[in-house]
């Protein structure tokens, strides 16, 4: 992380989300503030970095692929809102992109605050196609969905 990215919430936000593919909690300790609040909703919050990164080693620990892709993102002074797609995978299984919305509050050019609102049931929407004439085909049946970040980081099995 250098200056630039800490004074800019929004690239503070994208580099963060970044680093959560090489599955390094140390990585992303750099851009939590000592006294980060993480609330993954219908979780327990996690308070302090050291309890966050203990909480996401366990989760790159269980997980094969753990991607974030940011679709949308809109930044309000400290706060940044970021509309994403989690992919995670187990090892050997499929990958299951997961809809979620991340609220991150910035403080002294770290992430403070950061609440997930997750519901592993919603599936992305599958890309647009072009507007063609003729009958409307629909969309296959969605994947299954994953296990919740509770059950990675605390070694469960996933949700059936």
């Amino acid at each position: 992380m250098n200056d630039t990215t800490q004074a800019d919430p929004g690239a503070l936000v994208r580099a963060f989300v970044d680093v959560f593919r090489a599955k390094d909690a140390a990585l992303f300790a750099e851009f939590v503030h000592s006294d980060v609040v993480f609330r993954n909703y219908g979780d327990s919050e996690v308070r302090g970095r050291d309890a966050l990164v203990r909480m996401w080693a366990g989760v790159f620990g269980n997980f094969e692929v753990v991607r974030f892709e940011t679709v949308h993102q809109a930044v309000d002074g400290d706060v940044v809102l970021a509309e994403q797609i989690h992919h995670l995978g187990l090892p050997g299984g499929p990958v299951a992109p997961i809809m979620n919305l991340a609220v991150y509050e910035i403080r002294d050019g770290l992430i403070a605050a950061w609440r997930d609102y997750t519901n592993p049931e919603i599936r992305p929407l599958p890309p647009r196609r072009p507007l063609t004439a003729g009958p409307r085909v629909s969309d296959p049946a969605r994947p299954p969905p994953g296990p919740s970040m509770r059950q990675a980081g605390r070694g469960l099995s996933p949700i059936a």
